[in-house]
């Protein structure tokens, strides 16, 4: 049969059903059926026409061909074949996502905007319901291109959804982007939820910058319009996270120290977990991260347990993975401070596990983090070169502004450890360096310089690192540094200072706030301190205590390290007393400040306990001591060498 003997009516459907196929990329009889909605005989008879008059070969077709076909139908039929292309594949699985995405953004280029906007957020929704980061940023991303419709509302939320999508890939500057529009869109529609919404998801991730003025300047535009309870709540939980800490950064906008507020910042946080017991399960849980992130101090070591603890179990039950990361890096450190190995382990669990299911690479590098600190703490050299790769390729994709303090930290501890002076010199950094305002980087140079045997600078550094200590950042962990710097160089008043500094806090671990590093327990750091005093009697006491709970730690240097100082210990005859074996570390504290005339409210205060605590511990030591009150206490532990003389 010939072109010639078809007649223009038979030629003209031919062409059309061409045309549909091409379009929706599919030359297939079913394709084209399903999109022209004809029977498939219909389908099979066009395209055997097609075939012999030659517009189809077993090549395919030419482009000009193609062209004309498709030119010839209408835009409105255009974009029904795309929008039609485009809904079946979104049930055909999630594998044809790219196909699906240029068929919506041809429909809604060619006039079916509406229903492709509607369908793109569907889908966006739905992937970022099953942790889909990519396909939800695609599509959302694709529907806020398309939509030009008057809902500005509509537009905001749907742009909270896309920055949880884009944070979800990483992305966090970009994810703050489209919450800065949504906070603009939400504030023109008088949408104050979302306005809230918008302004307290860019104080996360806590991590991420806080004290940013912009977020700072968001919550308060999210203040002055009307919010209900839930809105008053996370708003003022996230202004806790916003105040606790204002940054100091480089060019590269990288953070390299901070001034804390905790007196403007924690009766925030305070009041927000007091107003989130009658509000949403995922309020009271961002109330509980304020709270945790905003006292870091050793004397809440107690409650930050307890409080990390809800923190995580909410998170758990939300099924929110930012949260549950992060509840498990806070419990980690609470874990590690108080001596709890066993838990420690369990929270880096769950940080790693939640971490790599969801794919997030913020996420990811949190937890690589935490378990780059465990390897060290076992001092397990294949695991901390493996996880250093991780953890710096991991950077790269992430920005995370921790990135350069993390690698400085480990390559530095690394080195320190191979003890190579050649190695070592390249790390002193000169007084200009910015990162040195860094208490933590100030303490870790002042070591370096200290190994390699330049003790004027070393003690300089140490003097200034101890007068940069903030009680919200990494306060035992700077204390400690610094005493292993009086312990490189035998210095006697700079270890007699950090003593002071560190007496209180004998029971509790060295940890970095982030859970990147574990220098110890602060009771094996006394022990060597006393030591390096000259007070051998003292630092045995303090060495049973600190070796015990080294040994349940694994912490494998700081067990080196006390069987260095018992061997001398042995050597020199030093014996306990039964008292010294008897008294708690609590117990030899309070003695302490007993025997400088602090009364019991005071030291109450000082350690952060209850007053009626400190009464029973008073009366404890009394009767361990065999004696009846103060004075004799007093007199009974100067004698034993339990205390030192007051100057």
């Amino acid at each position: 049969m010939s072109r010639s003997s078809v007649s223009g009516d038979d030629a003209r459907r031919t062409e059309h059903l061409l045309a549909v196929g091409l379009i929706a990329g599919d030359l297939s009889p079913l394709a084209i059926a399903r999109y022209a909605e004809v029977g498939l005989g219909v389908v099979d008879d066009a395209l055997r026409e097609a075939r012999l008059s030659g517009l189809l070969t077993d090549a395919g077709m030419d482009d000009i061909t193609r062209t004309r076909l498709i030119v010839e139908l209408t835009r409105d039929e255009q974009a029904r074949i795309h929008a039609a292309v485009a809904r079946h594949l979104f049930t055909v699985g999630p594998e044809h996502l790219s196909q699906a995405l240029h068929h919506i953004r041809a429909a809604g280029t060619l006039g079916a905007a509406e229903p492709m906007v509607a369908l793109a957020d569907q889908g966006g929704r739905l992937s970022l319901s099953l942790g889909g980061y990519q396909a939800a940023h695609d599509l959302l991303q694709l529907a806020d291109e398309l939509d030009s419709s008057p809902d500005l509302g509509a537009q905001g939320r749907r742009l909270c959804d896309l920055a949880t999508a884009t944070d979800g890939l990483g992305m966090v500057h970009q994810a703050r982007h489209y919450l800065a529009r949504a906070i603009n869109l939400g504030e023109l529609a008088g949408d104050a939820a979302l306005v809230a919404r918008a302004a307290v998801m860019h104080t996360l991730p806590v991590d991420w910058y806080a004290g940013d003025p912009r977020t700072s300047a968001f919550l308060q535009r999210a203040e002055a319009m009307p919010q209900d309870l839930n809105a008053q709540v996370a708003i003022r939980a996230a202004r806790a996270l916003a105040e606790i800490r204002i940054p100091v950064t480089n060019a590269e906008g990288q953070q390299y120290a901070w001034v804390t507020r905790p007196a403007v910042a924690q009766p925030l946080a305070e009041q927000a977990v007091t107003d989130a017991k009658d509000c949403h399960p995922e309020v009271q849980c961002l109330a509980l991260m304020a709270w945790r992130t905003t006292h870091r101090a050793p004397q809440f070591l107690d409650r930050r347990r307890e409080v990390s603890t809800r923190t995580l179990d909410l998170a758990q039950e939300l099924r929110l993975p930012p949260m549950q990361v992060e509840g498990a890096v806070w419990l980690a450190v609470d874990a590690l401070e108080s001596g709890d190995r066993g838990l420690y382990d369990e929270a880096l669990s769950v940080a790693r596990w939640v971490s790599h299911t969801d794919g997030n690479p913020r996420l990811k590098w949190r937890a690589l983090t935490l378990a780059l600190g465990a390897a060290m703490l076992d001092d397990d050299t294949a695991a901390v070169d493996r996880l250093r790769t991780e953890v710096r390729d991991l950077s790269d994709d992430t920005f995370s502004p921790g990135r350069y303090a993390v690698e400085m930290f480990f390559l530095g501890e690394q080195l320190i450890s191979r003890d190579d002076p050649a190695e070592l010199a390249a790390m002193r950094l000169p007084d200009d360096t910015a990162g040195l305002a860094n208490p933590v980087a100030r303490a870790a140079t002042g070591y370096v310089f200290a190994r390699l045997g330049e003790e004027h600078t070393a003690r300089r550094h140490a003097g200034l690192a101890l007068r940069q200590l903030d009680h919200e950042s990494s306060y035992l962990l700077v204390a400690t540094r610094v005493a292993a710097i009086a312990h490189a160089l035998g210095d006697q008043s700079l270890a007699g200072e950090v003593i002071d500094v560190l007496t209180p806090w004998a029971d509790h671990v060295s940890v970095d706030g982030n859970g990147w590093w574990c220098d110890g327990p602060v009771s094996a750091w006394l022990a060597l301190l006393h030591h390096t005093c000259g007070d051998d009697l003292q630092a045995l006491r303090y060495l049973e205590p600190g070796e015990a709970l080294a040994r349940t730690l694994n912490d494998v240097r700081m067990l080196r390290r006390v069987a260095a100082l018992r061997t001398h210990l042995n050597r020199a005859g030093v014996q306990p007393t039964a008292q010294l074996v008897d008294l708690t570390p609590r117990e030899l504290t309070v003695l302490e400040l007993l025997a400088t005339g602090a009364t019991n409210p005071s030291i109450a205060r000082t350690l952060a306990y209850s007053l009626s605590t400190i009464r029973n511990e008073t009366i404890s030591i009394y009767r361990k001591l065999e004696v009846t009150g103060r004075p004799e206490a007093v007199a009974k532990a100067l004698a034993l060498g339990l205390v030192r003389p007051s100057s």
